[in-house]
């Protein structure tokens, strides 16, 4: 299992973040926090992404009604699909 997967995600996504050598970080992320099920639920929060990525610069974030794979029995109310697109500012 990946550590994206576990309770420390939040800290292992903040130090890739934090080592990336780009002028652009682009991040997938969809709101599945409220899940029923542990397996589906996110590791991350939405608003920890932000924070995590606008610490490298600053993130434009859209978001998307996007239809989820259910193979259970979670029922989400309002699922999204969020891009985030962060322009990564250098120190110099």
């Amino acid at each position: 299992m990946s550590n994206y997967c576990r309770n420390n995600a939040k800290y292992k996504f903040s130090e890739l973040v934090k080592d990336i050598k780009a002028e652009y970080l682009v991040v997938s992320y969809n709101n599945t926090c409220d899940s029923k099920s542990n397996s589906s639920r996110n590791k991350i929060a939405l608003e920890e992404i932000e924070r995590i990525l606008m610490k490298r610069g600053s993130a434009k974030i859209f978001e998307k009604d996007y239809r989820y794979f259910n193979a259970g029995s979670t029922d989400f109310k309002s699922h999204k699909e969020y891009l985030f697109v962060t322009k990564i500012k250098w120190k110099k």
